[in-house]
């Protein structure tokens, strides 16, 4: 199935409010992209899928879901995302105590910024 039908197969059952099974759409459009079978990649993906596993009480998926879109952002160089990626990943570290805490998800952003010259917002986050 092509990403577009997955895409639309996971908002039907979130239409109908059955979260988990728009999340295995989800993850399974998402494992299309990784394996390089898309050429356009949709990363906001991932920022869904977060969303939809808070909406499941599944903080650490969550936090791990963004943390993910984070990087790949990051990588691709599209730098204008990850903050406010990066603050749902934070303030679900801290308000959902996933192991881990807040350190590596801050440190990762400390890095995107020092890889970036911004030096006086690396700071911000160490």
């Amino acid at each position: 199935m092509n990403l577009e039908k997955l895409k639309d197969s996971a908002r039907k059952f979130e239409q109908k409010e059955d979260w988990r099974k728009a999340i295995d759409v989800y993850l399974k459009a998402i494992q299309q992209i990784e394996s390089g079978a898309e050429t356009s990649p949709d990363l906001s993906l991932y920022n869904r899928v977060g969303d939809l596993y808070l909406k499941t009480n599944d903080t650490a998926s969550a936090v791990r879901s963004y943390e993910r879109a984070v990087d790949l952002y990051a990588d691709q160089g599209f730098f204008i995302n990850v903050p406010g990626t990066y603050r749902f990943a934070v303030r679900y570290h801290w308000w959902g105590n996933t192991a881990g805490g807040r350190q590596d998800t801050s440190w990762n952003w400390a890095g995107i910024h020092q890889s970036n010259g911004i030096v006086q917002q690396t700071c911000t986050y160490v």
